[in-house]
């Protein structure tokens, strides 16, 4: 029977329902939003291994922030059952878009592209879904996807653990039909894994088809003896997507992309031929229409970068995000977000973290700037070290440090061409943009700074204001 009321959520009515939970649409008592409520299924609320696994999906979920990956609100417990606050979704499944027909190709590049970038920042943050599949990817009406139930993930840290490795029916994790070989034998897993998975919905995207037949037993068997199916049977694919899914297919996981940004990479690529992509824009229309005046201020640094009165409070997830990113080899990372929410001080803060390990950070606030003019004669300016006189070539050249450029939407989509310019020229270079809008580069990683949970929210509000006035008091 289904509840009325969860914690201090009320269920309005069943949203989903299989054998790892139910979903409920359900409203927030306290802040009046509709979520998504996940519970574990009937008679299964006392199961230790199911109440481990659920809150094991809350973790996993929770250190993720990007517009691809649905947002937990909470974890709880009421009355001895574990529940689950995510994100409601408007949209559909893939599986259920997939069920209506065939794809456009600049759906299937655009989707596709979305749920990679997706699975990118879940593995520059250490954790691997394990389950992708088009039932856990959610189309919303302006065609962004979002990946859904964590429920199988883990960081690939806990390797060792067997209770990881073993689903709770005795059978290994994962979907037959969207598992990778090593997943079937039981072995270990990494983020090439879910490039498997990833290179099996693009197939079927494109194809209308899963590449391995069968299901169950029949179906692992397919994925460690037959070769896929064809991709091409119903219409040809271009070069770079064949290859790319061939490549995600492979039976050996050294003959995978790496992770899912190389995916991504390459479809982004394809999506710039195929017209504008609908990934959503972090900032709201209203906020990209007001006037802002036409600044430019330069702040050059080899220590600091310029101070705030603003102190960093619950950012510490977005931050290493970044900062794992850039270690995997990105070297363009947008932090996106509305205004207001924090992008330029978790800039800041992580150009001050990598001076502190030794390197060179140079900053640039562009505002609204009106011309590529200016924006060259600001970067020539920061790049210059004392004395020196080179173009702005030269230096490019030769710059070894990080970049902060704060205020990317002033220039639009010509920005990113840019620095896709700049970024060939000065090979050691790493760009760090904080910006209401995305690039839409190739090589663009993004990280987005969701709003702080409301406890958060209080604690920055306290700080700030007994910083700004030591002496103020706040009682209860």
């Amino acid at each position: 029977m289904q509840p009325r009321r969860i914690g201090r959520f009320d269920v309005e009515r069943v949203l989903g329902q299989g054998g790892m939970g139910v979903v409920y649409v359900a409203r927030d008592a306290l802040l009046d939003r509709r979520v998504a409520l996940k519970v574990l299924p009937p008679g299964r609320e006392d199961d230790a291994a199911d109440r481990h696994r659920l809150l094991r999906e809350a973790r996993s979920a929770a250190a993720l922030s990007h517009p691809n990956v649905a947002t937990v609100l909470e974890a709880g417990e009421d009355g001895g059952a574990v529940y689950l606050a995510m994100e409601l979704v408007e949209g559909e499944t893939l599986a259920e878009r997939l069920a209506r027909g065939m794809m456009s190709e600049a759906d299937v590049v655009h989707i596709g592209l979305g749920i990679a970038r997706g699975l990118a920042s879940a593995h520059a943050s250490g954790v691997l879904h394990r389950d992708l599949k088009p039932a856990n990817v959610i189309v919303g009406p302006d065609l962004t996807p979002k990946l859904v139930d964590f429920g199988l993930a883990r960081s690939p840290k806990r390797a060792a653990d067997v209770e990881e490795r073993l689903s709770y029916t005795g059978i290994v994790v994962g979907t037959p039909g969207y598992m990778s070989p090593e997943q079937v034998r039981g072995g270990a897993t990494d983020a090439r894994t879910d490039v498997f998975a990833l290179g099996i919905v693009l197939h079927e995207m494109w194809s209308g088809d899963v590449p391995f037949g069968g299901t169950g037993l029949a179906a692992m068997s397919s994925v460690l003896y037959d070769e896929p199916r064809p991709l091409e049977a119903k219409r040809a694919a271009p070069p770079e997507l064949r290859d790319l899914i061939a490549r995600c297919l492979s039976r050996e996981p050294e003959g995978r992309p790496h992770d899912a940004s190389a995916v991504a990479r390459v479809l982004a690529a394809l999506a710039s031929r195929t017209g504008p992509a609908p990934a959503v824009d972090p900032a709201p229309s209203s906020a990209r229409s007001l006037p802002l005046a036409h600044t430019i201020e330069v702040v050059r640094s080899s220590v600091q970068p310029r101070t705030s009165i603003s102190t960093l409070v619950g950012r510490e997830t977005e931050i290493l995000a970044v900062e794992a990113a850039m270690d995997a080899g990105h070297r363009l990372v947008t932090i996106a977000g509305p205004p207001g929410i924090g992008k330029t001080r978790v800039a800041a803060e992580i150009g001050r973290r990598a001076t502190e390990r030794g390197g060179r950070m140079v900053s640039v606030a562009l505002g609204n700037m009106p011309t590529m003019a200016d924006l060259e004669a600001s970067m020539t300016a920061a790049l210059r070290r004392a004395g020196g006189s080179s173009s702005l070539a030269e230096l490019l050249a030769l710059e070894e440090g990080l970049v902060l450029l704060d205020g990317g939407e002033g220039l639009g989509d010509a920005l990113g061409a840019r620095l896709e310019a700049w970024l060939k020229i000065a090979p050691k270079m790493r760009v760090l943009v904080s910006s209401r809008a995305i690039l839409r580069t190739a090589s663009e990683e993004v990280v987005v700074l969701a709003p702080l949970p409301e406890a958060v929210a209080v604690e920055l509000f306290v700080s700030r204001a007994q910083r700004a006035r030591p002496l103020l008091a706040i009682g209860a």
